[in-house]
């Protein structure tokens, strides 16, 4: 039976090494496993797009930036009063508010459970997003921008967006980058004036 074991780790190893599913960050999973049929203990990720062995630091610097996908702040207030600053912070900015889901309502309704305070705000600058559809019609996938407002176990209060830059990673599309540089710092700037 040696060599059926031996087949059938070898075959693990083709298989492994011919997964093309691409991490986030950019990395194929065939290129962080390791090779197992071969007798080499080391072995060095390449990144799939560009032939190139990015260091481990440019790895942790694309996982820490994908990590980076909201915005948020801590408030001094009250839940319902959290909601309207968000809201009129936003509208000062150039945001709309296209939804509201309040989350606790929704699960006590849809699943019987209680849930705390959490409420989905749907924000939508119509200029920025009209000109983000005109360079990549795919985009909205990814509108609104979503922002929560949830009150936390302690009862404290926190304020969080999607971080814009999520779109420009996603598509790739530099001006996808530059609307989504502009709407980072308009919304950064709404949680900062709350």
């Amino acid at each position: 039976y040696p060599s059926t074991a031996a087949t059938a780790i070898s075959a693990a190893g083709t298989i492994l090494r011919n997964i093309i599913f691409v991490l986030p960050v950019g990395i194929a999973w065939r290129d962080i496993i390791p090779d197992c049929s071969s007798t080499k203990r080391t072995h060095k990720p390449r990144h799939p797009l560009k032939g190139k062995s990015p260091t481990m630091d440019t790895f942790k610097t694309r996982m820490e930036r994908a990590m980076d996908y909201y915005i948020s702040k801590m408030v001094h207030c009250g839940f319902d009063e959290a909601v309207e600053r968000a809201v009129a912070e936003l509208d000062k900015q150039g945001f709309g508010i296209l939804t509201e889901i309040d989350m606790q309502e929704k699960l006590r309704d849809k699943l019987g459970v209680e849930f705390r305070p959490y409420m989905i705000l749907g924000a939508c600058d119509p200029q920025l997003a009209h000109q983000a559809l005109l360079a990549e019609d795919k985009t909205g996938v990814l509108m609104p921008c979503n922002v929560i407002v949830q009150q936390l176990d302690d009862g404290s209060v926190e304020v969080a967006a999607m971080n814009p830059q999520v779109m420009a990673d996603t598509t790739g599309n530099q001006e996808i980058g530059k609307l989504a540089a502009e709407a980072e710092t308009r919304i950064r700037a709404a949680l900062d004036s709350m």
